[in-house]
């Protein structure tokens, strides 16, 4: 996982987007290179892989159980 360096990611895809509609860039892509850049960089750690094994089904379940709120969800934003 690489780790942005601005950490309001939606302000640079906004400037992103913006100086494209206004032709400073070509596309969204060449956009995108000019301004976003990457601190560092998170690299799995093997040691964690028996705990993150363990709580996937957890995970797995309260994921599925959570998909029939996200239809009340989006009425409330109606």
């Amino acid at each position: 996982m690489v780790v942005p360096k601005e950490p309001d990611c939606g302000i640079i895809g906004c400037a992103a987007v913006t100086a494209t509609a206004a032709s400073r860039f070509a596309d969204l892509q060449d956009a995108a290179a000019a301004y976003v850049c990457f601190e560092t960089e998170v690299r799995p750690d093997p040691a964690w892989s028996e705990t993150y094994a363990r709580m996937q089904p957890v995970f797995d379940r309260l994921y599925h159980h959570s998909q029939a709120l996200y239809g009340d969800l989006d009425v409330l934003s109606s």
